[in-house]
């Protein structure tokens, strides 16, 4: 869901806005017929085929589709990531950029491919960052909180 939020900064008007995104997405393998979830995280997109690849990043876009209602066309952007950690009964270490920098791929194509930016190269995104969010006690699986400002 897409929080649309317009501040009044010396004298401009800024957009920006907050989106909550996941970090699996459901692909169907192609010798079968069930459905699985890929994890988006570095060591999966390193071991993946490309014909995985191509169907979790059009999934991803599809399912990502629905959460971009109320954003339009983005001149340039400053994007920030923050990774919030389902709580599971063994603490378990995670790498957050391994984690955020497959989000951030899969997330950018998807504004791209639903028109919202015209490019991710860095003409269009002016600063990316990545962030640890926390501990989240009551989630069903890790999620990351996207934002966005239009710079």
């Amino acid at each position: 869901m897409s929080n649309v939020l317009l501040l009044y900064m010396m004298g401009e008007i800024m957009n920006k806005y907050e989106i909550t995104v996941p970090v699996k997405v459901l692909i169907k393998e192609r010798k079968r017929t069930k459905e699985k979830y890929f994890r988006l995280n570095l060591n999966n997109y390193r071991n993946a085929s490309y014909h995985i690849l191509s169907d979790a990043k059009r999934n991803y876009s599809e399912v990502i589709r629905p959460l971009l209602e109320g954003l339009c066309f983005l001149e340039k952007v400053n994007i920030n990531y923050k990774l919030f950690i389902r709580v599971v009964k063994k603490e378990k270490r995670i790498d957050t950029n391994n984690i955020l920098t497959i989000v951030d791929k899969f997330f950018c194509d998807s504004l791209v491919s639903n028109g919202i930016l015209k490019d991710d190269n860095y003409n269009v995104l002016g600063k990316t960052t990545f962030e640890f969010g926390g501990f989240d006690y009551n989630c069903e699986d890790h999620y990351v909180v996207v934002k966005i400002e239009e710079v």
